[in-house]
């Protein structure tokens, strides 16, 4: 890179000062192996690139150097950057280098802050000092032209002649934005940026008829329609069921940051309540249907197996009786009566309970089986399932019937 006589004169004389610091910093250790070694040869290059004059070169593999660099090494290496942009009449960048090396200097170095004052007293006569803050702190401020150079850590100051300059704000778990700095008289001078998280989590929302509505998503219930879940990125079953009315089902994809809409829709010919659209379609992508709710069917067969076990009861009722009448012999008619009040009677009645319980489980599984759409098994409005118990002095048992 090419630099003007004038700018590598004054490079020159402060070339013993950088070289100091450079010495200084080729003792000091970062906390890692690693870049303990990147930044000594990165610090050794800018050495020689200083002694040969290219002092842009120099300036750019310090500011390398500070990326990898520990706090120790960082705090010398930002005088030796302020010193070097110094000599390139590089003002601004120069004041901001020296003015964190003094901030973080274990003592107060004179010579340096007398520096910063004479580069002040250049800088107000073109240039005007803005202050720029990030929520949260340690934002990355990118201003133009955007190079290695330009790129600094929130909270800072920069002198910046007046105009308009667009500023990226930059910082890792948050999302990047671009503001406009207006610098002139009668403008501000202090900013402050908040940043926003990136996002981690997608908005899924459910709609639909809202009557008697209750809602699924990836098996878990969510309650009534509509509904609004905010959801880890992936895929989602969508399931909305009404009462009485069917259900349908669907799947939605979720992304980071963003809305997806499932819109659910009422089986075919049923009629929705307030809150939705009966006849709409599926926004994330779904397929109606007309399957009856199962809690019916429930009870019918709980009804079936709690009959069952009236009969096993009533079984072992009768083999008891029989066991009984043919052991009577040399028993009074009151030890006939008390052992059989004590073995017969029990699981007689145990029967009796279990067929009425059974038989009325059952009854009520029909009854809402008709109430909630029974002509959709075999569509032609018969009852699908029947169960009648039969009890008779010899015998016992029960027909069932199902129409599909």
């Amino acid at each position: 890179m090419v630099v003007s006589s004038s700018l590598r004169g004054a490079a020159v004389r402060s070339l013993s000062a950088v070289l100091v610091c450079a010495a200084l910093f080729a003792w000091s250790r970062p906390a890692a192996a690693e870049d303990t070694e990147k930044a000594r040869a990165l610090n050794q290059k800018a050495i020689e690139a200083f002694k040969a004059e290219k002092f842009l070169d120099a300036i750019d593999f310090w500011l390398q150097a500070v990326e990898v660099a520990s706090e120790d090494q960082v705090v010398k290496l930002h005088k030796n950057l302020g010193l070097a942009l110094k000599g390139v009449e590089r003002l601004p960048e120069a004041w901001y280098h020296l003015t964190v090396y003094l901030q973080r200097a274990d003592q107060t170095d004179v010579d340096v802050a007398q520096t910063i004052r004479d580069m002040e007293d250049s800088l107000r006569k073109v240039h005007i000092k803005v202050k720029v803050e990030t929520e949260p702190p340690g934002a990355t401020v990118v201003f133009p032209p955007g190079d290695r150079m330009h790129r600094v850590r929130a909270p800072l100051s920069w002198w910046l002649p007046p105009g308009e300059y667009t500023v990226e704000l930059v910082k890792d778990g948050y999302v990047s934005r671009k503001e406009t700095l207006r610098v002139g008289k009668g403008e501000k001078d202090s900013y402050r940026f908040e940043l926003a998280a990136v996002p981690t989590t997608g908005v899924l929302a459910v709609t639909g008829p809202q009557v008697g509505s209750s809602v699924r998503i990836g098996g878990k219930a969510m309650g009534p329609l509509p509904v609004t879940a905010d959801l880890a990125p992936g895929e989602y079953k969508v399931e909305v069921f009404w009462e009485g009315a069917g259900s349908w089902s669907g799947n939605a994809t979720v992304r980071a940051g963003e809305r997806t809409e499932a819109v659910a829709a009422l089986p075919a010919g049923k009629i929705g309540g307030a809150g939705g659209d009966g006849g709409g379609g599926a926004g994330a992508g779904g397929e109606a249907g007309a399957e009856r709710p199962w809690w019916p069917w429930l009870l019918v067969g709980a009804g079936v197996a709690t009959a069952a076990g009236g009969g096993v009861s009533f079984g072992i009722a009768a083999k008891r009786n029989n066991e009984l009448a043919d052991d009577t012999k040399g028993m009074t008619d009151q030890q006939i009566s008390d052992r059989f009040d004590e073995e017969v009677v029990p699981p007689a009645y145990a029967a009796y309970a279990l067929w009425g319980v059974g038989g009325a489980l059952a009854a009520g599984g029909v009854i809402a089986l008709l109430v909630t759409g029974g002509d959709s098994g075999s569509g032609t409005g018969e009852t699908p399932v029947s169960f009648v118990p039969v009890v008779g002095p010899d015998s016992v048992g029960a027909s069932l019937g199902v129409s599909f």
